[in-house]
Parts: structure tokens; C-alpha cells; sequence
């Protein structure tokens, strides 16, 4: 059981560094050109899947 719990564990936290991730990643994309606007937000999100 302690080697569930801790590969569950793991998944948890790749996970939230995945979203951390994805999340930065996108604001890095979006800050050098607000011009863009909506279109490229959406571009951003819809590049990378649901995450």
C-alpha cells in the first residue's frame, strides 16, 4: 500500500506542476502581444487541450 500512496502522490504533483506549467506558459504567450488580443488568448488555450 505504501507504494500506491506514494506513485498517487507523484501523480498529484506532476500534475499541479503540469498546471503551473501551462499556466505560465500561456501568460508568457500572451503578455509580449496584448495587441492580438481575444484571438490570440484563445489560440493559447485551444493549442494546448484542455489542461
Amino acid at each position: 500500500m505504501g507504494t500506491a500512496r506514494r506513485c498517487i502522490e507523484l501523480w498529484l504533483a506532476v500534475l499541479v506542476f503540469h498546471a503551473l506549467a501551462v499556466h505560465a506558459m500561456a501568460m508568457a504567450m500572451a503578455a509580449p502581444i496584448p495587441h492580438q488580443g481575444q484571438g490570440g488568448h484563445v489560440h493559447a488555450m485551444t493549442g494546448h487541450g484542455s489542461m
